[in-house]
């Protein structure tokens, strides 16, 4: 992994590499963030120029990927590189992560941003048993106290240390507190007030921002080759979230800004000829789509209200989303804009509570056809 591959985060990724330039790599480092982060996958990549073979990577900004080191990473086949990640109680043998490391292995290998429940599943690990085991803490212990074999670093890459049970976290305690030399743990987490305080405090925790819509969509353009209208739509829409990125690139079969837009111009010509077959497609739509459009529609808004607030400058929607946004910003005022967010974010939590999906579209067409309405006879008035 390098990151290059990655959506860029200009600061963090200056200030990773400064630590390894000036050779002020914590013994410890954790990178936290929330779910649907980046926070693996800037990890690996940390990993992998902290082993790079280049003899220029002092001055890098990223592994050469190319010397034999960047190749073993890439395949998470170094093997001074321990992985720990949760897998629980599986039966004799089965309750460390190397009894695992090939499905890990292939996890990674699909995408660098997963979710437990997609690990848990691919696994075939019951969730409720989802723990790193003391056994875990032992077994490293054992694979730390050897020599490096390629006579560099020797890294641990922890994945979700909040599922470690207390037993191993007090195994693990020393050999964080004093690890064998030029070796580094680099934790990863979603939830670090889970961990224990005594791991905590030995740790320097690195903060990874939510990736930027305008980061998402240059990444999406160079290296998915995703048409850019399209990849802005979903850079918007993910909200930084890679896993909710991931999801509409795979339901991408309907386009959420003209569905948006078809029942919005209906609303508009209070057309309830028109409206009605629409919320009866709608309805019927698979539920992926059904809350693209009111997470789109919910984008929209808010851009509008951001448009109306700062002609432009902050808005993160582009070409003709933007202009979109533009014409719906020039006779919503925002009192209306504010009214119809509540209702579309209301309307979602009912869709996923299972509510009636056509009481819920056809409640929130009035609810369109009315702040529409009143937005025309404003106008008319002015």
């Amino acid at each position: 992994m390098q990151f290059s591959q990655l959506p860029p985060i200009p600061a963090l990724q200056e200030k990773l590499v400064q630590q390894i330039a000036r050779e002020q790599v914590p013994h410890a480092l954790m990178f936290v963030g929330k779910s649907g982060g980046g926070q693996w996958a800037v990890a690996l990549a940390f990993a992998s120029l902290l082993l790079c073979e280049n003899p220029q990577k002092a001055h890098a900004q990223d592994s050469c990927g190319q010397c034999g080191n960047c190749r073993k990473m890439a395949q998470l086949t170094h093997p001074d590189v321990h992985f720990v990640f949760p897998v629980g109680n599986q039966g004799t043998g089965k309750n460390t992560s190397a009894a695992f490391i090939d499905e890990w292995r292939r996890l990674n290998a699909q995408s660098p941003f997963f979710s437990l429940d997609r690990w848990l599943e691919l696994a075939g690990i019951d969730n409720k048993q989802a723990n790193i085991s003391v056994e875990e803490s032992r077994q490293l212990t054992q694979k730390l106290s050897l020599s490096a074999f390629e006579g560099g670093y020797k890294l641990v890459l922890m994945w979700l240390p909040e599922y470690m049970n207390t037993a191993a976290a007090n195994a693990l305690l020393k050999l964080i507190e004093e690890p064998p030399a030029r070796t580094f743990f680099l934790l990863v987490s979603e939830d670090p007030d889970a961990i224990i305080l005594t791991i905590r405090s030995r740790v320097q925790s690195i903060q990874v921002p939510p990736y930027t819509a305008e980061s998402i969509e240059q990444w999406l353009v160079k290296t998915r080759g995703i048409p850019p209208k399209q990849a802005n739509e979903w850079a918007v829409l993910c909200e930084g979230n890679m896993l909710l990125l991931d999801a509409l690139m795979q339901n991408s079969e309907e386009d959420s800004h003209l569905l948006f837009r078809e029942w919005l111009r209906h609303c508009w010509r209070a057309d309830w000829c028109a409206i009605a077959p629409v919320v009866e497609r709608l309805s019927n739509e698979s539920k992926v789509t059904q809350r693209k459009v009111l997470e789109y529609g919910i984008a929209t808004l808010r851009e509008c209200l951001m448009w109306q607030h700062t002609e432009g400058a902050l808005n993160k929607f582009r070409s003709e989303h933007l202009e979109f946004v533009q014409g719906l910003a020039s006779v919503l005022p925002q009192r209306a804009i504010e009214g119809l967010l509540k209702d579309f974010t209301q309307s979602l939590y009912y869709l996923e509570r299972s509510v009636n999906n056509k009481l819920v579209f056809a409640t929130l067409s009035v609810r369109l056809l009315s702040a529409l309405a009143e937005a025309k006879r404003q106008r008319m008035r002015g």
